[in-house]
């Protein structure tokens, strides 16, 4: 934490949102994939941002806010049973699924990454008086 200590919150959260989507690469399990990331990710961003504005709970809400948009992206593309399953019962190939789930999942990644990112400058983090 010391060696990020500069780091300014945007570019923690941007680099938190690409993490979590690299990590859903290879884990699907939400609940796998937090016990594996947040104890040593949620302390990095609990003590890297308990002297700033926004406080080691602001920091924990950008790491969570961010590992929910990248797994949850993630599953757009890697659909589960019931997904899979339900466009395979009507006739819908995985290409077609893809395609129609990149349309509308790309632009909610960046949005979600782009309010992430800003959520402490624009007050939707409160700041620790």
């Amino acid at each position: 934490s010391n060696g990020l200590a500069q780091v300014p919150l945007w570019i923690f959260a941007v680099v938190a949102v690409v993490s979590y989507l690299l990590i859903g690469l290879a884990l699907q399990s939400t609940s796998g994939v937090a016990g594996l990331s947040m104890p040593i990710l949620g302390a990095v961003a609990a003590a890297l941002f308990a002297s700033s504005a926004i406080g080691a709970v602001g920091g924990e809400v950008i790491l969570i806010s961010s590992f929910t948009v990248g797994l949850n992206f993630m599953t757009l593309i890697y659909p589960g049973a019931v997904n899979l399953g339900t466009a395979e019962m009507y006739g819908v190939p995985y290409n077609t699924y893809l395609k129609f789930m990149i349309k509308y999942g790309v632009p909610m990644l960046v949005i979600a990454t782009i309010l992430i990112a800003l959520a402490p400058y624009i007050g939707l983090i409160p700041t620790v008086q």
